[in-house]
């Protein structure tokens, strides 16, 4: 086969595959028709291994906060919403896990927000072994991940970036007092994961100082921009984001150990 048809068909080969799926411009008139907001960025668009006829699409509307629809090849029709394989009994979706991570310069920005470091000698033999805890003062689930996580970084020689954020929805915060716990733990050096545990069952301070109130409302403007709706939240130092927490010793430490990948 002659140099000259060999390059004819190996461009025709690239073309099918890359009109296999609309264009990011065709599906960025499609979400403005359904108005959606202007921040969504796509991220990804690929043939659906499991839907045929369709494409999947990732997109993004902040750093963490990756989602999903199936939009046909020819973009006439658009699936949002749960998609089930009858014959697998499983839902058809993307792996969300590998977008759902924080880039190098959000790791930095999020790092001007850490309230504490629990275990902070560890950094000294390895600047790189840490992860960040976002976590709640009076979020049950983080009070129960708190002593486990304590002795899983000591145990493996682990920092603990502690970032205090109460957690707020549109009527306030989800959990009440703990903006003011959270401020009481920044003023007068009361900063400390052993403060952390006690203020869960602590009487909410009535005047905890401005500096620790002006600091907890920093936080929490960045991380609702970041995009965490949820504590306790945990990000590793390359970016791997676990959100929630596992019930049982055993897959808690493996959730732990995930976030060193």
């Amino acid at each position: 086969m002659n140099r000259k048809l060999l390059a004819m068909l190996s461009f025709g080969l690239l073309s099918i595959s890359s009109y296999a799926c609309p264009s990011k411009v065709y599906i960025s008139k499609v979400l403005k028709e359904f108005n959606a907001p202007p921040s969504i960025n796509v991220v990804n668009i690929s043939p659906s291994k499991d839907l045929k006829g369709f494409c999947e699409v990732v997109f993004k509307t902040s750093p963490l906060n990756a989602q999903y629809f199936f939009i046909s090849n020819d973009g006439s029709y658009l699936i949002q919403g749960q998609v089930v394989n009858v014959k697998k009994k499983m839902l058809v979706a993307p792996n969300l896990d590998k977008y759902q991570k924080l880039s190098k310069d959000m790791l930095n920005r999020l790092q001007e927000h850490v309230s504490f470091i629990f275990n902070e000698k560890a950094l000294k033999q390895d600047k790189n072994k840490y992860v960040y805890f976002i976590t709640d003062p009076q979020c049950p689930f983080c009070h129960l991940a708190e002593p486990n996580l304590r002795k899983w970084a000591k145990k493996n020689d682990v920092a603990v970036k502690v970032v205090l954020y109460p957690v707020q929805t549109p009527s306030g915060s989800l959990h009440p007092g703990s903006v003011k716990k959270s401020a009481e733990l920044l003023c007068d050096n009361n900063a400390s994961y052993s403060m952390l545990e006690f203020m869960y069952d602590a009487k909410v301070p009535e005047h905890p100082c401005k500096s620790g109130l002006d600091k907890i409302h920093k936080n929490i403007e960045f991380l609702q921009k970041l995009g965490v709706d949820g504590t306790p939240t945990f990000v590793g130092s390359k970016g791997v984001v676990r959100v929630g927490i596992e019930q049982n010793k055993k897959a808690m430490y493996d959730e732990f150990n995930s976030l060193l990948k």
